[in-house]
């Protein structure tokens, strides 16, 4: 098993009195992200939970969580964007900053989210080898 845990800084610099985390954990071959928010929620746009777990491109103009794994043999990255609305995607990048290109390997459908007064999570769970034979040994 593979478990990173992250406290996370907000995008822009401001007052908030928040917790944000992330935690990624690999067990028997499914990659599991943990996105909690804790404190006083409400400076921050949060859309209500959609139901439908789309794909959207541009989350990151908006309220998202975002999560990036990098491939070190040959500098490809994934970055996945989780919307609080159970919106979502997924892009593969060659290096760094390399021209957007969405991911058509993998498919989240199982995006839980628990929005309460001063308590935001979202979990999700997906197979490793949806990423490509150079993750399948982690």
């Amino acid at each position: 098993m593979i478990s990173k845990y992250f406290n996370l800084i907000p995008f822009a610099e401001n007052d908030l009195d928040l917790k944000a985390s992330a935690e990624i954990k690999v067990i028997d071959g499914h990659v599991n992200f943990h996105f909690c928010l804790q404190g006083d929620l409400s400076p921050i746009y949060i859309q209500r939970d959609n139901g439908k777990m789309n794909r959207v491109i541009g989350l990151w103009t908006q309220t998202c969580f975002e999560f990036f794994i990098l491939n070190k043999t040959d500098g490809e990255y994934f970055e996945f964007n989780f919307g609080s609305d159970s919106s979502w995607n997924c892009f593969i990048f060659n290096s760094y900053r390399s021209e957007l290109t969405e991911y058509s390997d993998i498919n989240i459908d199982n995006i839980v989210i628990n929005s309460e007064d001063e308590l935001f999570t979202l979990n999700c769970r997906f197979e490793l080898k949806k990423l490509g034979h150079n993750f399948e040994d982690l």
